[in-house]
Formats: structure tokens, C-alpha cells, sequence
């Protein structure tokens, strides 16, 4: 963290999650007294949309990845369910800039990041099986309670809870 010198003007832009404020405020209060907290509703609907669209942008631009909408959607579901103590838009660009950095050429050179890409980008990230992230995945229950059996161990009846649809 920057801290001014005695009468030098610093203008300093910074994110924090309300938690994250606090144990700051908490811990150095002469820091915290030096910002003006603004505090902003999470994006979503049309407003959400739209920074996700200028983020693909970017990461075309960037990175030379088209994303599909499928992808931006499928991200958004994933980081809505799963990180629910992070933000919008942040959380879904991270998880769409993650996963275009694995994105390699089709045939014609090609670099397009669709919504299967991130579905194994989240599984791999999360040690989730496909079937449990993913709405088109055929659901194979026999599989599934392998994939519990083998990490839960004593917790039959919340292995079933958990696999029977």
C-alpha cells in the first residue's frame, strides 16, 4: 500500500469486499481515514451484459480469443453458484480470461472459447466432476458415487443425497 507523504496529494482508486474493509478499517484506522468509501450494488441483467461484452473485447483484442455467448453465460452461472463471497463482474472475467489462455488454434488458426471450454476450465479448477457443473453433461450416477465414495468416506447417506437426481 502507498502511503503519502506529509502534504503531498495522492489520488488512489481501490476495490474491496465489505469484509475485507472492515479488517482493514479494524487493524489501521489512520489508512482507512485517508479514503472515501463508495460503497456499489453488484451488476447484473443488462448492466452485467454489457461490461462482460467489453471484457470479450478486450480479451479479442488482447489475446486474440472469440468467446461465444454460450461461454460468457456458462461462466456466469458457475462463478453465481460456486463463488458466492466474490463479486461480478470480476469473478467471470477472471474465469474467462483463465480459460482463453488454454485456448489453442482450430484448423484454420482460430482461437474460439466456448462454453465446453469453460465447463472444463471450472472442473479443473474446482476438482468437480463434469457432470456436476454441467447442464448438458449426461449424467452417469454409477460414476458419481465412486467419484464421493472415494473422497467421502463414512458419509453414505450424504454421498446419496448428493448423487441421487
Amino acid at each position: 500500500m502507498l502511503r503519502p507523504l506529509p502534504g503531498m496529494r495522492l489520488h488512489l482508486l481501490a476495490e474491496a469486499r465489505p469484509d475485507r474493509w472492515r479488517r482493514l478499517q479494524s487493524s489501521d484506522e489512520a489508512l482507512t481515514s485517508l479514503f472515501v468509501p463508495v460503497l456499489l450494488e453488484e451488476p447484473n441483467g443488462a448492466t452485467l451484459e454489457e461490461l462482460l461484452a467489453d471484457a470479450c473485447a478486450d480479451l479479442e483484442l488482447q489475446q486474440g480469443v472469440t468467446v461465444e455467448p454460450l461461454a460468457v453465460q456458462r461462466a456466469v452461472e458457475l462463478t453465481n453458484r460456486f463463488l458466492v463471497n466474490e463479486a461480478q463482474p470480476g469473478k467471470t472475467v477472471q474465469l474467462l480470461e483463465e480459460t482463453a489462455t488454454l485456448i489453442t488454434p482450430d484448423a484454420e488458426g482460430h482461437r474460439v472459447l466456448r462454453a465446453s471450454d469453460v465447463v472444463q476450465r471450472w472442473a479443473k479448477r474446482t476438482g468437480l466432476r463434469r457432470e456436476l457443473i454441467d447442464p448438458d453433461a449426461l449424467w452417469d450416477e454409477t460414476a458419481v458415487r465412486r467419484f464421493f465414495q472415494e473422497r467421502v468416506l463414512g458419509q453414505e447417506q450424504a454421498i446419496e443425497a448428493v448423487v441421487q437426481p
